[in-house]
């Protein structure tokens, strides 16, 4: 009797195991989809008509992970990704509840007009993983809690309209590798660097944007602890003071955007963009290291000192861009060139310049030297706004390429050379050259001498 008793208590808690495992889950799975269901409903009647939600429909719910779109689930128990990129949305997240999808791993509503702030409950996913805003209209602080996504591995709030004074709390976000805030108008006068120095703890992060913002100061040396950034973009209104030497620690860059080091380590380095900032001191020869560089805009700072003679090493550089510096004294010669020559070491030898040449507004001195004229493919030549001097040589008529050629603001003398790169230019393109004459471009005869 005994075992008897025993035998049934047994097979009744295999029983009561049998059915806590399998029923309540089902009650549960079908649980959760609807209050998902439901809260999309609810955010749904919150947007402005969009033909693209029609299949969201509350005759439909039964049928959420398979037809709804943009709604994906797992093992269509629990929503897990929410994709509704450049569907036309217009509205806000304000009645979107979050809390109504635990399971959700990757909500992705780039390309919209949604607006509005991000809401703090959007830090209750606790299992986001993908985080995609970018290219809509969200306005106000990043909201704290986005802290809160412990596992977030990707992360872009790209081309908003979002403010913030501190961006202390993506610090806490140790696994994240992407993360693109650019575009942006974020801001920091509570602290004196933009860039939290606890950035440090990002070990994972391989893509840092933060391009068009309204940061100001200096860049972290901590910065340079991110080892495995592949792209960096700094490219921020008013970066002041020098470099910080740690950034040379990141050698798996790739793209920098618009900042640099300029040191041999980037050897992977295509585009070298540092444009419009304040950024001071000398151009470092290192650059010339950078061989794979096609790019380099250093326009627009406060740079000074000579172009290095190593950019002669650039041999596969199409777009030279050093206007609105500071830039001085005669700048190295390339080979075969007299010394009275003064763009810069090799600069006739980039043959493989085509777009762009453009050191002018600077304090550039000495002669313009024939060697240009070997850069028969370039399409921009703007030497203006300096104090060169000499004649113009007659090797630039080669450079059959030209669409722009500006030489005005100098101290050029002499004849203009004959020449279809001469002949087609504006007149405003020679002028205040008190010593250049010609036939054309309303230029004094040379011999009214």
């Amino acid at each position: 009797m005994k075992t008897s008793k025993t035998q049934l208590t047994i097979v009744l808690f295999f029983i009561h195991i049998f059915l806590f495992t399998f029923f309540p889950s089902n009650v549960s799975s079908d649980t959760s989809t609807s209050k998902a269901a439901n809260a999309l409903l609810t955010w749904k009647a919150s947007l402005s008509p969009s033909s693209s939600l029609k299949s969201w429909s509350p005759n439909n719910i039964k049928n959420l992970c398979t037809s709804w779109a943009g709604i994906s689930c797992h093992n269509g128990l629990y929503v897990s990704q929410l994709n509704l990129t450049n569907e036309n949305l217009t509205g806000t997240l304000n009645k979107l509840d979050f809390t109504s999808f635990p399971e959700l791993t990757t909500l992705n509503l780039n390309g919209n007009n949604l607006n509005g702030s991000i809401p703090a409950r959007i830090g209750s996913l606790s299992k986001l993983t993908f985080l995609d805003l970018s290219n809509n209209l969200f306005e106000n602080s990043i909201p704290p809690e986005i802290g809160h996504l412990k596992i977030i591995k990707y992360i872009n709030f790209y081309n908003n309209n979002l403010k913030n004074k501190m961006l202390t709390q993506i610090a806490n976000l140790r696994n994240i590798e992407f993360l693109d805030l650019g575009s942006n108008y974020l801001e920091n006068h509570l602290i004196t660097s933009p860039i939290p120095e606890s950035i440090a703890r990002l070990n994972n992060l391989q893509h840092l944007n933060l391009f068009s913002n309204n940061f100001s100061s200096k860049i972290p040396s901590q910065l340079g602890q991110c080892t495995s950034l592949t792209y960096l973009d700094l490219a921020i209104k008013s970066l002041s003071g020098p470099l910080p030497l740690s950034l040379s620690n990141l050698t798996n860059l790739s793209e920098l955007g618009k900042l640099t080091p300029g040191w041999s380590r980037y050897e992977n380095l295509t585009e070298l963009r540092l444009d419009h900032n304040e950024i001071s001191g000398v151009i470092p020869a290192e650059l010339g290291n950078l061989r794979k560089l096609h790019i380099l805009d250093l326009s627009s700072n406060e740079l000074t000192g000579k172009v290095p003679a190593a950019l002669e090493n650039l041999n596969e550089l199409f777009n030279l861009d050093l206007s609105n510096n500071h830039l001085n004294g005669e700048i190295p010669i390339c080979r075969g060139i007299s010394s009275q020559e003064i763009i810069p070491s090799g600069m006739g030898d980039l043959t493989s310049l085509q777009y762009l040449l453009d050191i002018s507004y600077n304090e550039l001195s000495g002669a313009i030297p024939s060697s240009l004229g070997n850069l028969t493919y370039l399409e921009t030549l703007n030497v203006s706004h300096n104090h060169l001097s000499g004649q113009i040589p007659k090797e630039l008529s080669r450079m059959v390429g030209l669409t722009t050629f500006d030489i005005s603001y100098n101290n050029l003398s002499g004849p203009i050379p004959k020449g279809l790169v001469f002949s087609g230019a504006p007149a405003n393109a020679f002028e205040k050259n008190a010593g250049l004459c010609g036939d054309e471009h309303g230029l004094p005869h040379c011999n009214g001498k």
